[in-house]
């Protein structure tokens, strides 16, 4: 049986941030009498940055890094100057600004390339970056690219400390085209590079997406094993009431759902959905997905009640987030008539139905998978004419 949205792969980076964006330097004019050129003052300003990221306040966060960038630049501290900028570009892709980000980094990759030299690990960190924002944008062939010049120069430098998070980034490229040997392969040499002491926040990350990967091998055991040695870190270094922490919670219900233990599922799922109800606005696209995961497990416990409460919910957000047409929001309905079903509410069921199945041919047209699940929910009216047939023969292979 299948559940649309029943949960979105989420990829976690060693830098993960949330919320309100306040663009760099929009605080401070670069004015050298505003800071005097003292290098341990910037480093304090660092330090100030991380204690605010770290309690998610992030505006505090980079008022503190334009300052310390500030005093970088005016002593020519271009190391120093270039690893602000990366941060703050790496603000703006966990903001969801990911264009904002490729257009900092690749503006500022040339003077890297000219003060630093091309085989520099500063200048590596940024083409890593880029490497993170391009998968995000799905342009792999870019997020490849720049991902195999970063590691160059991470093992000319010899640096397999560094080299970790970029074999990282590998293993996710590979998970998103398909190919989950090679992204396996390359989440091992991640994980035999990662300094375990150092870099907690990324082994939590690895194991995630072994997770992840194991996940859609079919493999619900070994994802839940890794998805529990992501969550130990996060909770250890990251706390509760956090979003990377949400996120884990949401993995492992997911699993325990396709192992039909329902009651584990709900257990993480609310779990997951606590978390984000105290950092995100009620009106997040995310909750939307939460709320969906819910409805689905309520359904399958026979509470329909509750089953229909959190799928209204879900429909309410992304219609908001995204249009009524959209195919996501189809979803959802579909998903409410499944409900409905269950209920023997048949004419509910059949309505809600038909209101899917016509958002989904307007968008993708009448050959298409999710118009062939449409048809295959009921017996579809006589307007639908021979195509009824043959989606639904095209249904049962894809189910």
């Amino acid at each position: 049986m299948k559940y649309y949205l029943q949960f979105a792969l989420i990829f976690l980076f060693p830098t993960t941030f949330a919320y309100s964006i306040i663009p760099p330097g929009s605080f401070l004019q670069k004015d050298p009498a505003v800071f005097p050129a003292d290098t341990l003052l910037a480093r304090i300003f660092i330090n100030k940055s991380d204690e605010f990221l770290k309690e998610l306040k992030y505006d505090s966060a980079i008022v503190y890094l334009d300052n310390a960038k500030i005093i970088y630049e005016n002593e020519n501290l271009w190391e120093n100057y270039f690893d602000c900028v990366n941060t703050l570009a790496s603000i703006l892709r966990e903001l969801d600004d990911v264009d904002s980000s490729v257009a900092v980094l690749e503006n500022v990759l040339p003077q890297e390339e000219e003060k630093l030299g091309e085989d520099n690990l500063t200048y590596a960190k940024t083409k890593n970056l880029l490497g993170y924002s391009y998968m995000i944008k799905s342009n792999y062939e870019k997020a490849f690219g720049y991902a195999k010049e970063s590691l160059r120069i991470q093992l000319k430098n010899k640096n397999y400390e560094e080299s970790a998070d970029t074999y990282y980034l590998l293993g996710i490229i590979y998970f998103q085209n398909g190919q989950f040997d090679s992204s396996l392969v390359n989440l091992n040499t991640a994980l035999n590079n990662c300094k375990k002491e150092n870099q907690k926040i990324l082994l939590s990350n690895i194991y995630n997406t072994f997770g992840q990967v194991y996940s859609s091998k079919k493999s619900s055991d070994k994802a839940i094993e890794y998805y529990k040695l992501s969550l130990k870190i996060k909770l250890k270094e990251l706390g509760e009431i956090n979003p990377e922490t949400s996120v884990i919670y949401n993995n492992i219900a997911v699993e325990y759902f396709y192992k039909e233990d329902n009651d584990a599922a709900l257990e993480y799922y609310l779990k997951a959905l606590a978390i984000d109800k105290q950092i995100k606005e009620p009106d997040d696209y995310i909750l939307g997905l939460r709320y969906n995961n819910l409805a689905m497990a309520f359904r399958v416990k026979g509470d329909f009640e509750q089953a229909l409460k959190y799928g209204e919910l879900s429909k309410n957000i992304l219609v908001k987030q995204l249009g009524e047409k959209h195919p996501n929001v189809g979803a959802i309905i579909n998903n409410t008539g499944r409900i409905y079903a269950d209920m023997k509410e048949y004419d509910k069921a059949i309505g809600l139905y038909q209101t899917a199945l016509n958002i989904w041919i307007e968008k993708f047209g009448e050959e298409h998978p999710l118009v062939a699940q449409g048809f295959a929910n009921y017996n579809p009216p006589p307007s639908f004419g021979n195509f009824a047939a043959k989606f639904w023969k095209c249904c049962h292979c894809q189910m």
